[in-house]
């Protein structure tokens, strides 16, 4: 993660016997650096497995404490409207029911009319999507459009549902 700026602090989130989730958290002095991260490391290997990097989005996030951190392979709720730490006008919406074969660029593509600039799928190991996808919108004009005419779309035979991401 130091290739793309200067890290803070890096934690590995752990169950209660010590063994890894599967993923962690990082954070950087300078915002610019965290999107350099997500741009140049996703998809990218770290010991021989593909990583996925994204901001994070929990609420009352604690680095501190790995039992308060989340782990990045559960689903999210949410009812916040603006999420993004890194830019004040950035919108992050969550999109669900997404069909199991969505990559990161159909959803990205099924945005693009609303500005999307970034998107990512949850994955398992087996690069299967989890049927959730997150997709971040340039402001809340965007975000209130595509959350009333996406919500209950249909992509690929599937209706999804759309609402803002949460923090």
């Amino acid at each position: 993660m130091r290739q793309c700026g200067e890290v803070i602090r890096a934690d590995v989130m752990e169950f209660p016997d010590g063994r890894s989730k599967g993923c962690g958290l990082v954070s950087y002095e300078d915002a610019r650096d965290a999107n350099r991260a997500i741009d140049e490391l996703t998809d990218s290997e770290l010991d021989g497995r593909k990583i996925f990097v994204r901001e994070d989005r929990e609420v009352g996030n604690n680095t501190s404490n790995n039992n308060n951190s989340r782990d990045n392979n559960k689903s999210r709720n949410n009812n916040n409207n603006n999420n993004n730490n890194n830019n004040s006008s950035e919108v992050s919406l969550y999109v669900g029911n997404i069909p199991w074969d969505l990559s990161w660029q159909d959803l990205k593509d099924a945005f693009a009319e609303y500005d999307c600039a970034h998107s990512d799928v949850g994955e398992i190991r087996n690069g299967r999507a989890r049927g959730w996808g997150i997709v971040k919108l340039p402001n809340q004009g965007a975000a209130k459009r595509a959350i009333k005419e996406m919500n209950e779309a249909i992509i690929n035979g599937r209706e999804i549902y759309v609402r803002y991401d949460e923090q």
